[in-house]
């Protein structure tokens, strides 16, 4: 992925379901409020594995168990390259639950992260998962689950190597003091019962908006990802044949921060093989920016680049990963 703009619409157009404030969090702009009776958010690097092995499944499979610290709400991001040393395309996919595992699920607060990324023979790049929940006695495991496919699948394909494990965590007696995940399958789920995928076209939108208030200056860490899938006409031309050693068509994903000290940061990928719908993985980031009080938005932007793409492309569904949007507040 390069950099760039998340399509040529620019803007923060309203996003369905991910429009709007707040969501699956209490919103991060209490931490200027929580005073000296919290803790302020823990960053702490997570012992990981030296690489990862692929194997062919239809479900995921746990291949390590990483341990958190210390209790609290926490975001776990996990990055890792993954390479394909076969001569065919593979699917690698990656899952994430944080803590306590049994209140996946059960409240709007805890989010399992899932992410996949197709690889074609001889490829690599980078794979990053995102996830969100609570650490308590007892539960402070954050799960990592791996499974691969391909037409044919050949075991151990995808290896993964250079892993990086992260966590931010928050005080436990002070819960929404520093910490917003927002989870647009979850706010669908919440809205709709059902599943809604947000079509993309070449003019930026919101997948999910956020706002929020600090009484004073801050040091923040923006983190979105979203996976993008695209599914062709049956018909040619326009459409090239998305396989490997083929330029693909290309989306991108944006994080826009506005507000007195604004920010931005955005990636764009192409649509590597796989079977029936092909999928690309994106994510950005903003580490560690100084911002000073006020009121602020933040939007997770996504567009596709190609006219051709647009009303045969979505992000959000079920049949596909998680789009989410995550919001560190720590003292500046």
């Amino acid at each position: 992925g390069g950099g760039g703009s998340a399509g040529s619409g620019g803007g923060s157009a309203g996003g369905g379901a991910g429009g709007g404030s707040g969501g699956g969090a209490t919103d991060a702009g209490s931490g200027a409020d929580a005073g000296a009776a919290c803790q302020p958010v823990r960053h702490v690097m997570l012992s990981v594995p030296s690489s990862l092995t692929f194997n062919c499944s239809n479900d995921l499979s746990l291949v390590s168990t990483l341990t958190l610290p210390s209790d609290g709400d926490a975001i776990v991001r996990v990055s890792m390259n993954v390479g394909n040393q076969t001569s065919g395309s593979h699917t690698g996919v990656v899952g994430l639950t944080v803590g306590n595992v049994n209140l996946i699920g059960a409240s709007t607060r805890y989010v399992a992260g899932t992410a996949g990324q197709a690889v074609c023979p001889g490829a690599s790049g980078e794979l990053v998962v995102v996830g969100y929940g609570r650490a308590q006695p007892g539960h402070r495991g954050v799960q990592l689950l791996t499974r691969q496919y391909g037409s044919p699948c050949t075991a151990g394909a995808l290896t993964a190597t250079g892993l990086i494990a992260e966590a931010w965590i928050e005080d436990p007696a002070c819960p929404g003091s520093g910490l917003t995940f927002l989870s647009y399958q979850r706010r669908v789920q919440q809205t709709t019962g059902g599943d809604m995928p947000l079509w993309l076209s070449t003019s930026s939108q919101a997948v999910l908006q956020h706002t929020f208030a600090l009484d004073a200056g801050a040091r923040v860490t923006l983190l979105g990802q979203s996976m993008a899938t695209l599914t062709p006409p049956q018909v040619t031309p326009p459409w090239p044949p998305i396989v490997c050693g083929n330029a693909a068509p290309t989306a991108a994903v944006a994080l826009q921060l506005t507000g007195p000290s604004p920010q931005f940061a955005s990636m764009r990928d192409g649509f590597t093989p796989s079977q029936g719908q092909t999928h690309v993985l994106l994510y950005t980031q903003v580490r560690n920016a100084q911002v000073g009080p006020g009121s602020y938005s933040l939007s997770l932007l996504a567009a596709v680049d190609q006219s051709m793409s647009a009303g045969h492309t979505t992000v959000g569904g079920n049949s596909s990963g998680d789009s989410v949007l995550g919001l560190i507040v720590m003292p500046p």
